[in-house]
């Protein structure tokens, strides 16, 4: 394939390289592309890099409401650009769904609109400006009126983007930028990670699967070699881990982009690359970024030993957030909050299974010179369950399923009963294994969340079956039901009891109560 000729970056390009830029450029083979910026130039030569290819990591949002999804439908039909899914991940970040929405900029509703387009764009005659139905339109067709506008215009980039970027900072800001300006980036990549889970959804015909998703999967062939590799760095890293570590990072997947700008199979920041990788070569190559990550992990824990008793633990954390606020949750309760350690450590034990990576090497699981530390920051003992997985005998490795509020554990009740949240003991009804196929299963009875359920209705375990109620995916700390979208909610007030069900409820990121991490 040809290379392509040289030429100038825009903004978006200059301010994160490897970000979402012009479609075109993802099927380009780039070879020793000279990029010339304002203050010099600078060569990138591999024949690896990707950058418009990046698949945007899917942020959670909110159910469109039942009466509007066939105007929202309707409406994404306005041009050929807009789609339910874009027009439905614009929606949510400008009103999270609301139609009560306000905000200080003077935007209202639940499209997010200004009076003044509101004004230019109400649909119909007397419409009313607390329509939901006769907004969204208006949203539509102006957000269709701006890539129509921008195209005329020669706007490089993605019509899409950059008709999100006026809609943000206006027109005339990204037609001086060339593009999509610093200054409505965030907003357009929010809402391009809400379309990633709404074009996932089976109402809007994706298959309702996530790049997220946790559920454990066998290493591809071509990436065994480099994460072996990788488990040679040092004592401290094995292969399995830097195995747990892809799964939990990308799902192996060498083009992710990470909602804050990782990139790749192992989801280097720009700061851990510049550190870690080899200067010739990029994060979105997975031969390189693998055995880099093997590196990476090596040197973490190196600089780490001493903070905690669990170094190489806490590497994987600090990998992800940095050194520094790696040491600063070290040892506090909700240490593993908001980072993917916990989820790493877990799939471990299944990846130590993998005889392709294990074969020939004295140790399957990463060095440790002390227990594993509890939630607490303590050392586990005997009655309190240590943090790595437990290999089961007839199947995969299990794991403790734990709320992050109340550090309780998830319990299952056998057939067709109640799954309850009871105080972390290890015992068999408490030992998880997370399958490949989506399900989660406990003494051989399945998590099954009903069919269309209300907020509130309990989650029971039953006999597993292939049905879609049973599968699940994990989602930064959330576990989402595939059927329903709703997540398992371990939350009951100030009067919680032990043995209190476990509910399904609408997703909510930031709440600790609907967050469950492994133990």
């Amino acid at each position: 394939m040809q290379a392509p000729k040289m030429w100038v970056p825009g903004p978006e390009f200059r301010r994160r390289l490897g970000g979402l830029l012009d479609r075109r450029w993802a099927r380009a083979t780039v070879a020793g592309v000279a990029i010339t910026a304002a203050l010099g130039a600078a060569v990138i030569a591999t024949d690896t890099v990707k950058f418009a290819n990046a698949d945007p990591e899917p942020k959670i949002g909110i159910a469109v409401p039942p009466e509007q999804f066939p105007v929202v439908v309707a409406a994404a039909r306005s041009c050929t650009t807009l789609s339910p899914a874009r027009l439905a991940g614009q929606l949510m970040a400008n009103s999270a769904m609301n139609p009560e929405a306000r905000h200080q900029s003077g935007r209202e509703g639940i499209a997010g609109l200004e009076n003044t387009v509101w004004t230019q764009w109400q649909p119909w005659p007397k419409a009313q400006r607390g329509d939901e139905s006769a907004n969204i339109t208006a949203l539509a067709h102006h957000v269709c009126d701006l890539i129509g506008q921008l195209r005329v215009a020669k706007v490089p980039g993605d019509p899409w983007r950059n008709a999100l970027a006026a809609f943000q900072v206006g027109k005339d800001a990204v037609q001086k930028a060339g593009g999509v300006p610093d200054s409505a980036a965030k907003y357009v990549d929010e809402v391009a990670a809400y379309t990633a889970w709404y074009a996932q959804r089976a109402e809007f015909g994706g298959a309702v699967k996530s790049t997220a998703d946790m559920s454990a999967k066998p290493v591809p062939d071509e990436y065994v070699a480099p994460i072996v590799a990788a488990g040679k760095s040092c004592a401290q890293v094995s292969a399995p881990l830097v195995a747990a570590h892809l799964m939990a990072a990308s799902g192996f997947n060498p083009n992710k982009l990470g909602g804050d700008g990782a990139r790749g199979i192992a989801q280097f920041s720009d700061k851990m690359w510049e550190t870690y990788g080899p200067k010739e070569a990029s994060a979105w190559d997975a031969k390189a970024a693998i055995p880099a990550l093997g590196t990476a992990l090596c040197g973490l824990s190196k600089d780490l030993t001493g903070v905690t008793n669990d170094a190489v633990k806490l590497s994987v954390a600090a990998f992800e957030m940095g050194p520094d606020a790696a040491r600063q949750v070290a040892g506090r309760k909700d240490q593993g909050s908001g980072n993917r350690s916990e989820q790493v450590w877990a799939l471990v034990g299944y990846y130590s299974q993998d005889n392709r990576l294990t074969a020939g090497n004295a140790a399957t699981a990463p060095a440790s010179p002390s227990p594993s530390p509890s939630p607490s920051g303590r050392p586990a003992t005997s009655k309190s369950p240590a943090a790595s997985p437990k290999a089961s005998p007839t199947g995969p490795p299990t794991v403790l399923i734990k709320n992050r509020a109340s550090n309780k554990c998830l319990t299952s009740q056998g057939d067709s009963n109640v799954t309850l949240i009871m105080p972390c003991t290890g015992a068999a009804e408490q030992r998880w294994e997370v399958r490949t196929d989506g399900t989660l299963r406990a003494k051989g009875f399945c998590l099954d969340v009903p069919k269309d359920p209300q907020d509130g209705t309990s989650i029971r375990t039953a006999k597993c079956s292939t049905a879609a109620e049973q599968k699940f995916k994990f989602d930064q700390e959330l576990i989402v039901g595939i059927a329903s979208g709703k997540c398992v909610d371990g939350w009951h007030g100030a009067d919680q009891k032990d043995g209190d069900d476990v509910y399904a409820w609408v997703c909510v990121g930031d709440l600790a109560h609907h967050k469950w991490y492994f133990g």
